[in-house]
């Protein structure tokens, strides 16, 4: 099935991809709504609950913070490298074993957690110290379901043989490089947007669909 997709993201048209995603999305309800859909659930009833916490407020216990970035960093990256590095290797290889992308999937996913420590620590440092360092970043979070989207949509004429094509052409340091320049330009738009308006264009739609209701 995921040849099926490849094939016509190497040679077909955006209306031959249609049927070919539905199929991925179809065959991946087992995978992707259980596995991933459980591990964002469960990301989302954390978040709710460190909000009710006011873990996110202002002002940090400076001391907690600082245990929670190091338990981050020394435990949850290592694990993280390790199992980047074996599902890079093992998609890149002649032939890719499904035992050891399954086996590094679980063990990202066990660790992810752990990594997030580090992030959100580091976050709220900077929030609380040096504020100027990450402010740069707020249009994004204004306009998140607009970035979200258009990284879509962007990577989508990037890749797609009904744009440049570049499907499976670049190398990996490549494509890391191309999706921090997306990003940087969408962070840059999405500042120039909200100079003139209020709300991002999918935003301002959702709004206007859940206003009333």
């Amino acid at each position: 099935m995921e040849l099926r997709l490849d094939e016509v993201l190497l040679n077909g048209s955006f209306i031959e991809a249609i049927p070919a995603r539905l199929e991925l999305w179809v065959y991946g309800i087992s995978t992707g709504i259980i596995l991933q859909g459980g591990m964002a659930f469960a990301a989302f009833l954390l978040g709710l609950r460190l909000a009710r916490s006011q873990f996110l407020s202002s002002p940090i216990d400076v001391n907690q913070n600082s245990k929670l970035i190091k338990r981050g960093l020394w435990l949850g990256a290592p694990i993280q490298i390790l199992a980047a590095l074996a599902l890079v290797q093992n998609e890149q290889s002649a032939d890719p074993s499904e035992a050891v992308y399954l086996f590094a999937l679980t063990v990202s996913f066990i660790a992810a957690p752990l990594l997030s420590m580090f992030f959100v620590g580091v976050i709220r440092k900077l929030v609380e110290e040096k504020p100027n360092t990450v402010s740069w970043m707020k249009p994004a979070g204004q306009m998140s379901l607009t970035v979200y989207i258009s990284q879509s949509v962007i990577t989508s004429l990037i890749f797609g043989p009904w744009g440049l094509g570049l499907f499976q052409d670049l190398q990996t340091w490549q494509v890391l490089i191309l999706a921090f320049g997306i990003w940087g330009l969408l962070v840059y738009l999405s500042t120039i947007w909200l100079k003139k308006y209020k709300q991002g264009p999918l935003e301002k739609l959702v709004h206007s669909v859940t206003k009333d209701r």
